[in-house]
């Protein structure tokens, strides 16, 4: 019972520790650093980072601290779909517990090769992204179990974390945007600016694909173009900026423009 009340406490305490941490809010490869190095030390971490799904069905890696692989991610990173311990994050409230042969998995690679398991959970920020957390240990099966009760323990922590840091990251990135909105619409295609129309009334893919009379994988490529251009990772983020900065009311004209020209012809 001592023992039990000893644990709890240290846990306690390393939460307290970690909250007074990351209200400074500091840079994502400190928060992990933090992490392996303090807030997980007990169960033998080698590697912590924060990963997110992209439109195109592959994780972007936002974040790393240790021994993870970062050329080989950026290199072959892994799909939002299979059995990947990534993939299954984003259907699991409890935390995912992989085994790593040799230290690898499809995707994820370190340089560390007494990596014996990952640990994957998920957590959003602020409802608009779901970030995965990452941790690859080196110790027992248990170690692994333990480290993850820990990460289910601070999720809550990390999603407001997450949540400041991309609340901070949008409102500096909006201010130089708006001071330069005018260059950033001239740089759409009409065909983007209609289809950033079309994302805006929550159509999918499919749907846009049908009402523009083009095919889904060009409406694919021409969506994460319109991403690359804006600077965002998703559809909400492309409508809330086009709203803010005026790219709707252009998409909104293009579309009249169109109109127009198909009832006089």
């Amino acid at each position: 019972m001592g023992s039990s009340g000893n644990s709890i406490a240290e846990a306690d305490q390393l939460l307290s520790a970690l909250g007074s941490f990351l209200v400074t809010i500091p840079a994502p490869m400190a928060v992990l650093e933090h992490l392996t190095i303090d807030v997980l030390r007990p169960w033998n971490p080698r590697a912590a980072w924060i990963s997110y799904p992209q439109e195109s069905g592959l994780f972007q890696l936002e974040a790393a601290f240790g021994a993870l692989d970062i050329q080989a991610f950026d290199a072959n990173p892994p799909a939002i779909w299979g059995t990947h311990p990534l993939a299954l994050a984003l259907e699991s409230d409890e935390g995912v517990i992989a085994e790593i042969s040799q230290g690898r998995e499809a995707g994820l690679s370190f340089t560390n090769g007494h990596v014996h398991h990952v640990i994957t959970c998920s957590t959003f920020s602020s409802g608009r992204t779901r970030f995965i957390v990452g941790v690859g240990c080196a110790g027992t099966q248990n170690d692994a179990h333990e480290a993850r009760k820990q990460l289910l323990r601070i999720r809550p922590l990390m999603s407001v974390y997450l949540s400041f840091m991309q609340d901070r990251r949008e409102l500096t990135a909006d201010g130089s945007r708006s001071r330069s909105s005018s260059g950033v619409s001239g740089t759409l295609t009409p065909r983007q600016l209609t289809i950033l129309r079309l994302l805006s009334e929550n159509m999918k893919n499919r749907e846009i694909a049908f009402t523009i009379g083009y095919s889904e994988s060009t409406v694919r490529i021409e969506t994460i173009e319109i991403y690359q251009k804006l600077g965002v990772n998703g559809r909400h983020e492309a409508v809330r900026l086009a709203s803010r900065i005026g790219l709707l009311d252009e998409a909104n004209e293009v579309a009249v423009l169109q109109q127009s020209g198909a009832s006089q012809g």
